[in-house]
């Protein structure tokens, strides 16, 4: 008997997908959770409640494919250092969250950038630090930390922002974006289906013809 054809209907394009994981670091109340609900696109929340592993998950597709960030928004006012060291081993992007004006919340994400970069050599260009609520010094009420003193040096984004403003939360998302994009290959998550116009795939031929 003869095998039968198969025929598509439309053609169907090359899809790639691409998971970047990101982690939220940093002392407690200095905004990391809701710097996260802007980048997923919620609402600030004024109220607080201490996170203690939180993890988030955001789909976009553009030219390139679907992307999926995998967030996961760490506890600053419980220590878990396993934990942690867990989640800085398998992430891709470190954004390092300090609350401005506030010197032992800066001081904290010194600590953790020494951290990561003994954790993970090579890893100083994924590290963004943010300085949030970025407000309180448009509203004159603080003044910012000196930050030349070696905590942020040139392989690092350093972005003022303000979580409930939403001010410069699209720099951050635009960031992570770029230092997920380049990090090397082999710690993304990148598939490829590949599909031939007009026939079937190499492997589903396989297949029938194996089974006829």
């Amino acid at each position: 008997m003869a095998p039968k054809k198969f025929k598509r209907t439309q053609s169907v394009p090359d899809v790639y997908s691409r998971v970047i994981d990101v982690v939220f670091l940093g002392s407690a109340r200095v905004g990391k959770t809701n710097l996260v609900r802007r980048l997923l696109d919620r609402e600030f929340q004024d109220d607080y409640n201490p996170t203690v592993y939180d993890v988030f998950h955001k789909e976009i597709i553009n030219d390139n494919g679907k992307v999926t960030f995998q967030i996961i928004d760490m506890s600053g006012f419980y220590s878990f250092p396993p934990m942690r060291r867990i989640a800085i081993s398998k992430s891709d992007v470190f954004v390092l969250v300090y609350e401005i004006g506030n010197e032992k919340s800066y001081k904290e994400i010194g600590r953790l950038k020494e951290e990561i970069e003994q954790q993970r050599e090579g890893s100083s260009r994924n590290i963004i630090i943010v300085g949030n609520k970025l407000d309180k010094i448009q509203n004159g009420m603080i003044k910012d930390v000196d930050v030349e003193d070696g905590i942020v040096s040139s392989s690092h984004t350093l972005l003022m922002a303000s979580a409930k403003t939403g001010e410069s939360v699209p720099l951050l998302y635009q960031s992570i974006m770029e230092a997920g994009y380049n990090h090397t290959s082999s710690s993304l998550s990148v598939r490829r289906r590949a599909y031939t116009q007009g026939k079937p795939s190499k492997s589903f031929t396989k297949r029938l013809s194996l089974r006829l």
